[in-house]
């Protein structure tokens, strides 16, 4: 292949290890340059944690966070204490039950006494959003500083912490904090009186039921997606959480995780629920398994309340026989959760099988990596729509706060633009690769993308109409399999882009996933089919062809590496160590 490098627009200078990315104050990335940036930040080394100034939101709080939880201290409690805030007292309440459960932790359950739960209010003494005299209430976990593990797990796990643009505002008001513990009024922060008090609110769930009704796969729908069926959480993991929660509440049984899902999808159900069985290969053979233990399951009197699966997976982009799921589904009037994050709205139309959806906003739907946000779709047509819509109308609480929503609202606008490009910039990058890798002197082993997954016709089975406006495709994702972690590490360690987790970037992302996802359950994650060596790539709006040399030559890097003689390559182990 010949490209011509003058018509290339180079690709974007990336920044310094741990730097945002992108360069924004509210990012939700990193940059981590190099294999052994990713381990050090684990393990805590001080060259990485001095230098990283930001993270993944959920994982990594953000600096505003931290300010605002220091102001709260500084005020209400000593030194030797830290805090997690929350946008209601319902999730404080959840993470102090979280953190005190000896079912979850065992022996390492914190006694009650050592945790308390502070409402704390902020007075907006200014006229804002015109309305004067604004006030808002956030509601705080307190414990020692040194027993904060269980609270930032919640944090992490649930996804409900408070968000930096929150942060951010309240601090501007710090003077006027004050505690307000053991008021009778405990609802979320104030200035979101309701679902659809706010406009950006309103306007995007009007955009996804759109969205959702825009060329769906079959012709008609019986029973179209209103704005009313969409539900807004600060978080996709949120979203995940409250779709378990309104499942628990309706039947309280078990679930099924069908096919290898995000890793905290998993783990979420496994800690808030009687028990979950995991399909991890989502194969043919796993549906005959799936069948049958749905039948055991019924026979021996126990319901099974909900099949949970992807659309791709993540991150090696299988998507299971949907068509199949539901038919078992409906044999024993079990539900099927879908997570369509990864094939994204414009791309997959998947209420012809699921009952209810569930999306990380912050990924391809917002593009820009600079705001948090999660959503549920109930499906309108599903046998239990009734009961759930019932559910969310009474317990739904809209902690989007509206700035993040106005954010979202605004970098969405242009979703299927960006789809048309990403869709097509992965196409031709996976295409132009596959010849590269399709030897044995190629350091890579596997390519996985939906359209050249051997199964690709479950993925195809979902996908939308075409129009004249816009073709759907694949989706930006895909991930590279290495022979060994050493090769995979020299590649990575040579390609030119930005790398850090996250996905749906308006940069590309390059992610050794094993090693930052499960970087402590790297053999069980390679029994379930994920090799310590992949690298997934998020693809962004850059230049295809820049992107495809800069993949080009990393690659040849890590050939080269293969084809050195193995004395050769053991002495430069030695030396780099």
């Amino acid at each position: 292949m010949i490209i011509n490098l003058e018509s290339i627009n180079p690709l974007p200078l990336t920044p310094a290890m741990g730097q945002p990315v992108p360069n924004v104050h509210h990012a939700v990335s990193v940059q981590l340059p190099t294999w052994d940036d990713i381990k050090e930040m684990f393990t805590g080394a001080v060259r990485v944690k001095s230098q990283q100034v930001t993270g993944y939101p959920r994982s990594f709080i953000h600096q505003d966070v931290k300010q605002l939880h220091k102001e709260c201290i500084d005020k209400f409690a000593n030194d030797s204490t830290t805090c997690f805030l929350f946008p209601s007292f319902e999730y404080a309440q959840k993470c102090y039950e979280f953190a005190t459960s000896s079912a979850i932790h065992q022996e390492a359950a914190l006694p009650e006494q050592m945790l308390s739960l502070r409402s704390i209010e902020i007075i907006f003494e200014e006229i804002e959003e015109g309305r004067p005299g604004s006030r808002i209430t956030l509601h705080g976990v307190f414990c020692p500083e040194d027993q904060a593990t269980a609270l930032h797990t919640f944090w992490r796990l649930v996804g409900a912490g408070i968000s930096s643009r929150l942060a951010e505002h309240v601090v501007r008001h710090k003077h006027t904090l004050i505690d307000v513990t053991g008021r009778s009024s405990r609802v979320p922060y104030d200035i979101v009186r309701g679902r659809w008090t706010e406009r950006p609110h309103r306007q995007l769930c009007q955009r996804i039921a759109n969205l959702l009704e825009r060329a769906p796969s079959c012709i008609t729908r019986a029973e179209p997606v209103a704005r009313d069926d969409v539900y807004l959480y600060n978080t996709g993991m949120a979203a995940i959480y409250h779709a378990q929660q309104l499942l628990l509440q309706w039947q309280g049984t078990s679930s099924v995780v069908f096919g290898f899902p995000y890793e905290l999808t998993l783990k979420l159900l496994e800690t808030f629920g009687p028990a979950v069985k995991f399909f991890p290969f989502g194969s043919e053979n796993d549906l005959d398994l799936l069948d049958e233990h749905l039948a055991g399951e019924a026979a021996a009197g126990r319901s099974v309340q909900a099949i949970w699966c992807e659309c791709p997976s993540n991150p090696l982009l299988k998507t299971a026989n949907l068509r199949r799921i539901r038919s078992i589904a409906d044999r024993y009037r079990t539900a099927v959760i879908v997570d369509e994050t990864i094939g994204g709205f414009g791309n997959v139309d998947l209420l012809g099988v699921a009952d209810m959806l569930v999306t990380s906003l912050t990924k391809s739907f917002s593009g820009s990596a600079d705001v948090m946000a999660g959503s549920i779709v109930l499906n309108p047509a599903s046998d239990f729509y009734a009961d759930w819509k019932q559910n969310l109308e009474t317990n739904y609480r809209n902690c989007l706060f509206t700035a993040d929503a106005a954010q979202l609202e605004e970098n969405s606008r242009d979703l299927l633009m960006r789809t048309t490009q990403i869709n097509e910039t992965a196409s031709y990058l996976v295409k132009s690769l596959l010849p590269l890798i399709d030897d044995d002197k190629s350091a890579v082993t596997q390519l996985f993308y939906p359209e050249i997954d051997p199964a690709s016709m479950n993925y195809r089975a979902q996908m939308r109409q075409s129009k004249e406006d816009f073709k759907p495709g694949y989706g930006g994702l895909f991930t590279l399999q290495f022979e060994t972690v050493e090769l995979a590490s020299v590649f990575f360690n040579a390609l030119d882009v930005h790398k850090g987790p996250s996905l749906g970037a308006p940069v590309t992302l390059a992610q050794p996933y094993v090693q930052t996802v499960f970087h402590k359950q790297k053999e069980w994650a390679g029994e379930c089919g994920l090799h310590e060596s992949i690298v997934r790539v998020s693809v962004g709006m850059e230049d295809k062809r820049a992107l495809l040399a800069a993949f080009r030559t990393a690659l040849a890097i890590a050939d080269s590496k293969k084809a050195m003689p193995a004395n050769k390559v053991n002495g430069d182990i030695s030396t780099d160590n």
